[in-house]
């Protein structure tokens, strides 16, 4: 579940991670830091963090049905003396986020990122067994609904996902 060298500290959600192969990395100063120094935390996000994701997310204009399940978690990437870690490549780190025992096959997801310099943004992903497979490049909360596909006669009905060229699933919006 873990490259080696590569740790995760993690509350037992059973998210993965696992680094891309030409992922460079920072630390705090500026200087590069090797993959093995490098922890990723991770962070089942509490009841009362969700709902400021589920403000920030409608604030931004997204819409969260009453009956959608809301999911999230804080992820950082941090250096063995706890300092901020960043990312300088194209590659990232792929993210494997479950679904919380909710069934994919009658619900929608959107994966929404609460960047802390730009706020709310949409986050193409893909969907696996496992869960939402999506490749990070900036860390903190990621929060994701999950919307009860429609079970009506109405043929124009979507289940709220796309597929992109490249095979991944993304948001409604295409993003």
């Amino acid at each position: 579940r873990v490259m080696p060298g590569f740790t995760i500290d993690d509350d037992g959600s059973g998210v993965t991670a696992e680094p891309e192969d030409d992922v460079t990395l920072e630390d705090i100063d500026g200087d590069p830091i090797d993959i093995d120094d490098v922890i990723i935390r991770i962070r089942h996000l509490t009841q009362d963090e969700l709902a400021a994701e589920k403000a920030a997310i409608t604030d931004k204009g997204y819409a969260v049905e009453e009956n959608d399940t809301l999911d999230g978690y804080d992820i950082s990437l941090v250096d063995r003396n706890d300092d901020h870690v960043s990312i300088t490549s194209s590659a990232g780190i792929k993210i494997t986020l479950p679904y919380g025992g909710i069934d994919r096959s009658t619900h929608s997801f959107t994966l929404y990122h609460n960047d802390t310099d730009n706020g709310i943004e949409l986050i193409a992903f893909s969907s696996a067994d496992e869960g939402i497979v999506f490749v990070g490049h900036r860390f903190s909360a990621y929060t994701f609904t999950a919307s009860p596909k429609s079970t009506g006669n109405d043929d124009t009905s979507s289940d709220g996902d796309t597929t992109s060229s490249d095979g991944d699933t993304t948001s409604p919006n295409g993003d």
